[in-house]
């Protein structure tokens, strides 16, 4: 591929990116992508995925947390503060 798309290619990735994924992992993107030359494509395209498969194994662990946290909600039929309060005391 001409080094000329590859440039268009990586300034393209940067901006998709920055518009989709949380602010607390655009500039490690930013970061990824700036450092990277045109010849290491497949480098930066490794390292975006590992920032990626990042950012949704913290979205999975929120998705988790919520979702226990409900549980308890629904099975106890106190409010999440009452909850929260009576796991303090155990703890």
């Amino acid at each position: 591929m001409p080094e000329e798309l590859i440039i268009l290619f990586m300034q393209w990735i940067k901006f998709a990116f920055s518009v989709k994924v949380p602010r607390s992992l655009q500039e490690s993107i930013r970061k990824i992508i700036n450092e990277s030359k045109p010849k290491e494509v497949n480098t930066m395209i490794s390292n975006l995925a590992k920032t990626l498969e990042e950012m949704e194994q913290k979205a999975e662990k929120r998705g988790i947390e919520e979702g226990e946290k409900r549980g308890e909600m629904e099975l106890t039929g106190l409010s999440r503060e009452e909850v929260e309060k009576m796991k303090e005391k155990n703890d």
